[in-house]
């Protein structure tokens, strides 16, 4: 089988300036720290407690009660854990 080449080349989705940008935020973070887990009003503590049974992180969500309220929770984020 041999290459498939194109003349045409394609537009880029953002300019390099943005890429660039972009990229300067993502090294300010931490592995695995995105937008939500640092700036979320409804759960502050996401990611930044860690379960006591097993280590991993705390994530939160949001839950139907009964009476058809919505409840916040904290839960671990490792399936295998009991907690």
């Amino acid at each position: 089988m041999g290459c498939i080449s194109s003349a045409r080349k394609a537009s880029p989705l953002i300019s390099l300036e943005t890429f660039r940008a972009i990229q300067e935020r993502l090294k300010g973070r931490k592995k695995g720290e995105s937008e939500r887990t640092v700036n979320d009003e409804d759960f502050p503590l996401r990611g930044l407690i860690h379960c006591a049974k097993c280590g991993k992180r705390v994530g939160g969500g949001w839950s139907k009660g009964n009476g058809g309220g919505y409840y916040a929770y904290y839960f671990c984020q490792n399936r295998r854990c009991d907690r």
